[in-house]
């Protein structure tokens, strides 16, 4: 059983850093189990390009919040060719994550209003 904490707030106060937030994961719920099921789960990681270079779970694709609206507005093709990997259908599920969670609940708030019903946050 593969199991990982992930901290999804943290500050620095004198020196210290103390966690806010800490949440249990088991890593089935975010690694596919197939290449099949990695084509039926988008797992988008909504943190800038500095923030990834950190970490990021390795199935996950960045699309960051800041370039989120105009991404989607893109076509498929040049949505494929900016960000290397295609764009997702309103029917994929996808799961959002950042480093907090309220990026990420901004990302499905406006997925939602586009049409993708199928978006969680595991925040």
């Amino acid at each position: 059983m593969c199991v990982r904490f992930v901290v999804l707030g943290a500050s620095r106060f004198g020196g210290q850093t103390r966690v806010c937030s800490l949440i249990r994961v088991h890593c089935r719920d975010y690694w596919p189990d197939s290449p099949d099921t990695a084509q039926d789960v988008l797992l988008i990681d909504v943190r800038e390009p500095d923030e990834v270079m950190y970490g990021s779970i390795p199935s996950s694709v960045n699309l960051p919040l800041s370039q989120l609206e105009k991404a989607m507005k893109l076509e498929d093709g040049r949505f494929q060719k900016q960000f290397a990997f295609a764009k997702p259908s309103k029917s994929q599920d996808i799961i959002v994550y950042c480093k907090a969670g309220v990026r990420a609940g901004s990302a499905i708030k406006y997925l939602q209003e586009k049409g993708y019903k199928k978006c969680a946050s595991p925040c």
